[in-house]
């Protein structure tokens, strides 16, 4: 229930950051918030450990980095999503267009607050 009720939370934010909201994007919530916990624990090992022992706290580092990675990618699954060329190059090039000279560049928006 926490985590339909966290999704329905995050939605104005998304349309609010990015413009619009996508299936995706509520499909990848579904995967990637329960996945966070796994992420939050690899991170408190790591703050734990870290100062006693720094190299099982590295050791947890990159044991909570690649659980992160990992749900990261399956919750791409095999959509064009899971090929950042096959997405990132477009906007690149779109972007590359409006630049004199430019061939590829990447879009940023500052953000006030």
């Amino acid at each position: 229930m926490t985590l339909y009720l966290s999704v329905i939370v995050l939605l104005p934010i998304s349309a609010a950051v990015f413009g619009r909201v996508t299936i995706a994007g509520i499909l990848l919530n579904v995967v990637a918030i329960p996945a966070m916990a796994l992420v939050e624990i690899g991170g408190l090992l790591t703050v734990v450990a870290g100062p006693a022992w720094p190299a099982l706290g590295h050791a947890f580092a990159r044991i909570a980095s690649l659980a992160a990675h990992a749900q990261y990618l399956a919750g791409l699954g095999g959509s064009s999503f899971a090929d950042p060329e096959a997405f990132l190059r477009p906007l690149a090039e779109r972007t590359g267009q409006e630049l004199p000279g430019a061939t590829l560049a990447t879009p940023f928006e500052l953000l006030t607050l």
